[in-house]
């Protein structure tokens, strides 16, 4: 916002204009901590972003009395060359041979060759349970 006075009396004028950009910062104002030795590493209510204290670190700090935590530097995402499909590689896993009788014995009861081919195809596929 610009504003000027007016010569011929004390009326002043503004114009909006572009605000300045709001600077980065460079970390967040924390102002609980389940642990006092790692208040950061701990924190649970940071400063919301338009609030006094997490405007600087010598606000939080000095006019908050809270703790200033360094924004944590941004780790770029891996090189997909580098990264490998463990899944891809060639490793033996687990067939159940419940599973698998039961597979084979559905196969051999039914009739369409085309659904038995399949079942037993199935049979040998690795199996695995999720458990959350």
């Amino acid at each position: 916002e610009v504003c000027a006075g007016n010569n011929a009396g004390n009326n002043t004028w503004c114009e909006m204009g572009t605000p300045a950009p709001t600077p980065a910062l460079d970390g967040q104002c924390c102002f609980f901590g389940r642990n006092a030795k790692d208040v950061c590493g701990t924190c649970e209510l940071y400063a919301n972003a338009s609030h006094f204290c997490a405007g600087s670190s010598s606000a939080c700090i000095d006019d908050c009395s809270r703790t200033w935590c360094l924004n944590e530097p941004e780790t770029p995402p891996p090189d997909p060359a580098t990264l490998r499909n463990l899944y891809a590689q060639n490793k033996v896993y687990y067939v159940d041979p419940a599973f698998t009788a039961q597979v084979l014995e559905t196969a051999n009861a039914t009739e369409n060759a085309s659904l038995r081919e399949s079942l037993q195809e199935l049979s040998t596929v690795p199996t695995a349970i999720w458990i959350e």
